[in-house]
């Protein structure tokens, strides 16, 4: 595990092509993805993610109101940031072009889906593209010969998702709604499910699955998020309900609430042993406590 202290551009050492994936509309962007093709033909994962600790020290005035607010709020008549616009939106996120401090994830995973190896480091990245879902969308399905990376990612981590359904994970993809004012009017905008938008979902489960593990190797306090086992009504049940929404209605009815807490402990739908959110500290201040506990272990300070 590389030295938190000691950040080094890996767009330059490696030559990455980092894409970040992302709504049109969307300005603060926390969160990129890369592969690396390694020279005995393996394949690592990279999940970059914006490091918004480098420029605000903790218990600052800046720090001490995000921790009030706690989280962005996104509302139909406009967005409530955690840190001003200025710097959710500009230095702090990840910008194609631009060079940007980041906390870099890379993962090999096994034949079977699992973590084989990782390792965590603060880093510096330089997204090469913005990529829109329907933009990443054509990438993955027409994987053409000379930009590859964004199918083999999506192969990738499909194989990690048939991992988490092979123990208990439950994948309720559908159509998410948003209520947004437009010209004083609301106006409902769906969200349909999409290739890009497993893939990046996935991904960012992967970075948390990484970070619990790294909280676990080490006998870190982090905010592990956690679920109990649920008993789901019976395959046959299930099979004589309409797929989609009825089904998932009648599984959720029997899920427990998800739990938070400094020791790690598994979550049933997720399908995961252990998990912490780390991938948006941008817009949720959990996500940037986790950050600093990590930079402790790797500094060789007092973490929380």
């Amino acid at each position: 595990l590389s030295s938190s202290s000691a950040a080094s551009d890996v767009y330059k050492r490696q030559g990455q092509h980092c894409v970040t994936i992302d709504d049109d509309d969307t300005r603060d962007i926390d969160d990129g993805l890369a592969l690396e093709r390694r020279s005995d033909g393996s394949l690592r994962i990279w999940i970059h993610v914006a490091d918004p600790g480098r420029l605000i020290a903790a218990d600052s005035a800046l720090d001490l109101e995000a921790r009030r607010r706690g989280s962005s709020l996104y509302l139909a008549v406009g967005n409530l940031p955690m840190f001003p616009e200025a710097l959710s939106n500009g230095p702090f996120s990840l910008r194609q072009g631009h060079r940007s401090a980041a906390w870099s994830f890379w993962v090999e995973l096994d034949e079977a889906g699992d973590i084989g190896a990782y390792s965590i480091q603060r880093s510096w990245v330089k997204p090469t593209y913005r990529l829109s879902y329907s933009d990443a969308d054509e990438l993955i399905d027409l994987a053409p010969p000379e930009d590859p990376d964004l199918a083999d990612l999506d192969r990738l981590l499909e194989r990690r998702r048939q991992w988490r359904l092979a123990r208990g994970a439950l994948l309720m993809d559908l159509p998410e709604g948003r209520i947004r004012s437009h010209e004083d009017e609301p106006q409902l905008e769906i969200t349909e499910p999409s290739p890009s938008r497993q893939m990046v979902a996935e991904a960012m489960i992967l970075a948390g699955a990484v970070a619990a593990r790294f909280g676990m190797e080490h006998g870190l306090a982090l905010p592990y998020r956690s679920q109990l086992p649920a008993d789901l009504p019976a395959a046959a049940e299930l099979q004589a309900l309409p797929d989609g929404a009825v089904r998932f209605a009648a599984i959720k009815r029997c899920l427990s609430r998800g739990l938070m807490g400094t020791q790690p402990a598994a979550h049933f739908s997720l399908g995961l042993p252990a998990y912490v959110q780390a991938t948006s500290p941008i817009r949720r201040y959990g996500d940037l406590v986790v950050q600093r506990q990590i930079a402790a272990i790797l500094d060789g300070s007092a973490p929380l």
